[in-house]
């Protein structure tokens, strides 16, 4: 077994080698390469979106996986605080609206990073309706990232 500050090491690593795409209030963006992964790590400051901030990020983002041929998505809820995100409104109005973009993208696996103490799953990730790839939600970074890395 890896310790633990092995593993920030290479998360360290990783972090080098992405490059980043888009910053403003709500969140960061930014590309690797290599394992071609997308990433949108969320601030504290969602805690002041409304619905349509939130509908404007999601599309900022959307508009990022086409053009660097994203096929992994790692989304860092950790420090999310817009509560209304999962609606039903919003939740069908991204269905309808950001899945077909990535499933046109080709995006293969959706992580969500939430951080210490949350469960997680071992699972392969589940389809949900509209959505040609895997969702899984994880604890950390470094396990969202052996997931998004296994085929």
């Amino acid at each position: 077994m890896r310790s633990n500050h092995a593993g920030k090491v290479g998360l360290q690593r990783l972090s080098q080698a992405s490059k980043k795409l888009f910053e403003d209030r709500f969140m960061i963006i930014s590309f690797e390469d290599k394992a071609k992964v997308l990433k949108l790590k969320w601030s504290q400051n969602t805690d002041m979106m409304n619905d349509q901030d939130f509908k404007d990020a999601l599309v900022v983002f959307a508009g990022f996986v086409e053009p660097y041929k994203a096929k992994n998505l790692l989304v860092d809820v950790q420090k999310f605080k817009f509560m209304k995100a999962m609606d039903p409104d919003l939740t069908d109005w991204r269905v309808k609206n950001i899945s077909p973009r990535y499933n046109k993208a080709g995006v293969k696996k959706f992580a969500f990073v939430h951080g210490e103490g949350f469960p997680g799953s071992d699972s392969n990730g589940e389809k949900f309706e509209g959505e040609e790839f895997l969702t899984n939600h994880l604890g950390s970074e470094e396990r969202a990232r052996e997931w998004l890395s296994r085929v």
